[in-house]
């Protein structure tokens, strides 16, 4: 009998199907659903707008259905920091191909605001995603506040006792 490749096309719509199989008997394919749409990203941890992430945060992007690997690359999923600069990372795909995992290879900065975007992923008939995926997040702040200002200076002597004490951090308490 042989191997097969079975492409189901819906001639009055976009959706498809694709199925590789070895036939040694008669055999019944069960039911087939044909796909209609491209891939979409479907959630991301850290999710949208999220603040105060850990420096050691990795980023789990889920898709709508399962991806081509070889789509999910550094040059379709780009991590960035808020000045444009690309964080260094590794992606891996699991989960049946429905997940890519972002890993940066060293903490994020503190205090810092990143933008991840996913673009250009196929599913695995070949259709590619219409639309780039953005999402934006801030880290943690790590960094305690500084003062900058003090006034009346310590040690300062002939002070009155009901002088106000003023003090300036480096950033809101």
């Amino acid at each position: 009998l042989g191997t097969y490749t079975l492409t189901l096309d819906d001639p009055i719509g976009p959706g498809m199907a694709r199925r590789y199989l070895t036939i040694l008997s008669p055999n019944e394919l069960g039911d087939i659903v044909l796909d209609e749409s491209p891939p979409t990203v479907s959630g991301i941890s850290p999710v949208p707008g999220a603040i105060s992430v850990t420096l050691d945060q990795f980023i789990k992007i889920t898709f709508s259905e399962p991806v081509q690997p070889g789509s999910v690359n550094l040059s379709n999923i780009i991590v960035t920091r808020m000045d444009g600069t690309p964080v260094t990372g590794y992606l891996t795909v699991g989960d049946g191909d429905r997940t890519a995992v972002f890993s940066p290879l060293s903490p994020l900065g503190d205090e810092s605001r990143y933008t991840v975007r996913v673009r250009g992923i196929k599913d695995r008939l070949d259709r590619m995603m219409t639309q780039d995926f953005v999402s934006t997040f801030s880290t943690v702040d790590v960094t305690p506040p500084s003062f900058l200002n003090i006034n009346p200076l310590p040690e300062t002597g002939g002070v009155s006792i009901d002088s106000m004490i003023r003090i300036r951090y480096s950033e809101p308490v």
